[in-house]
């Protein structure tokens, strides 16, 4: 599964939560930024975390005007 996230923003990086599939990925699980227009996060894993009422999510930093793709493991 991949995930791409654009932060549209000009001049402020954003951070934000991305709900994922619960049924398909569990907490614990990681992806892997395979693309950034931040080359410092290419190779990143990040960790799937668990919500509320068994919501999974991913959290992301994009910067200003970024662009990133991630692929789960």
């Amino acid at each position: 599964e991949f995930l791409l996230a654009i932060n549209c923003e000009l001049e402020k990086a954003q951070k934000t939560k991305v709900l994922i599939d619960s049924e398909i990925h569990l907490p614990g699980e990681k992806f892997i930024c395979v693309y950034s227009s931040d080359e410092k996060k290419i190779g990143e894993e990040i960790e799937i975390k668990e919500a509320d009422k068994g919501k999974n999510y991913l959290e992301l930093e994009i910067p200003a005007k970024g662009r990133a793709i991630y692929r789960s493991f």
